[in-house]
């Protein structure tokens, strides 16, 4: 299992031999490895959405708006656009949104995303390596090991 939310799969396929012929050891052998990640790394793919509480913008010392919402001389918009500010409950007053209200209207008011296509991926991998060796025993005490190795990714 993968830490990002997946399956990883590896198969291995790999021998060796020895051979010992009088002083010399023989070795070869070979690796092929194929690796396959399926990546789930569904960050957020829904979306996040905050609803907030409306604040009321405050207005120019003096000034008195003429309706809810009114553009004129403001200083401070306060939380929301006006436009998604208020709802109107009689020909004369009207009610600053509150957080439900926004959710139920879909005004998202401070932070919104989202994330758009798969976040799902599949990779595969393939490996291979071989190797020679010899391990001579030239005398007592006296020994030389020598080889090489091919490695592929």
């Amino acid at each position: 299992m993968t830490n990002q939310g997946g399956d990883e799969n590896i198969i291995s396929l790999g021998d060796s031999l020895s051979i010992v012929h009088g002083k010399h050891t023989y070795k070869t052998g070979f690796q092929f490895q194929n690796r396959r990640v399926f990546q789930i790394a569904d960050n957020n793919a829904n979306g996040s959405f905050t609803f907030s509480d409306c604040a009321a913008p405050t207005y120019a010392a003096g000034y008195t708006p003429l309706f809810p919402g009114d553009p004129a001389n403001v200083v401070t918009t306060g939380t929301c656009p006006l436009s998604q500010k208020y709802t109107a409950n009689s020909f004369s007053t009207a009610v600053l949104h509150n957080r439900f209200m926004n959710y139920d209207c879909g005004f998202c008011t401070s932070s919104c995303n989202g994330n758009y296509g798969t976040t799902h991926g599949h990779y595969r991998d393939n490996t291979y390596g071989a190797f020679l060796s010899d391990v001579w025993q030239v005398g007592r005490g006296v020994t030389i090991n020598a080889g090489v190795r091919w490695e592929y990714n």
